[in-house]
């Protein structure tokens, strides 16, 4: 930036800025990764290395495909938006679906509660069951009407695009396995346990 060219030692605080920069980010890096490992030490019953080295595997997998499709940024570009666009809001409408209707959002708003100061207002759980899917469901729709041919004919002329999508279909069936397997484990523990 200009303002480390404009003053006195600008490239010695520029670097120090960048470097601390750097840093921020590699423990930003790790601490999102940090749950992944959680899971995979209490749901699969993996030591701390066996781990580590499993979630390290996946990143270089999916880190290499979007290097390997990296002419044009096409793999990123395509990963951003199936992960980053339409895949967020998926996941964000499947929370609050399960959240008001199958955990209850009544339960929730208590939960909240539960040991706080600051207490939550009861009609929050009907903006939570009705408002909120209605919001998603209102510009998913909007969404489906204004991109979804594009998609479609992107997806259609596209190997990349192909590629991308089947890549990270399969790698939803795999994180569902470990996630079922993961809920069988600790069920079973819990019969154990009884």
């Amino acid at each position: 930036p200009q303002v480390f060219q404009a003053m006195p030692l600008g490239h010695f605080f520029g670097f120090i800025w960048f470097f601390l920069l750097f840093l921020a980010a590699i423990t930003s890096s790790l601490s999102m990764l940090q749950p992944a490992i959680a899971f995979f030490e209490e749901g699969l019953g993996m030591e701390r290395k066996a781990s580590v080295t499993f979630l390290g595997l996946i990143t270089v997998l999916g880190t290499g495909f979007v290097a390997y499709f990296s002419h044009d940024n096409k793999g990123l570009d395509y990963m951003d938006f199936w992960v980053g666009t339409f895949a967020i809001y998926l996941l964000a409408l499947l929370q609050v679906v399960v959240g008001a209707w199958v955990f209850g959002a009544e339960k929730a708003v208590d939960e909240a509660n539960r040991g706080s100061l600051m207490k939550l207002p009861r009609w929050l759980a009907w903006i939570w069951r009705f408002v909120s899917p209605a919001f998603l469901i209102f510009v998913f729709v909007l969404w489906i009407q204004q991109k979804l041919e594009e998609k479609i004919d992107l997806f259609q002329s596209d190997v990349t695009m192909r590629l991308t999508v089947t890549f990270l279909v399969l790698l939803s069936v795999f994180f569902l396995i470990l996630i079922s397997t993961a809920m069988r484990r600790w069920q079973r523990q819990e019969k154990e346990d009884l």
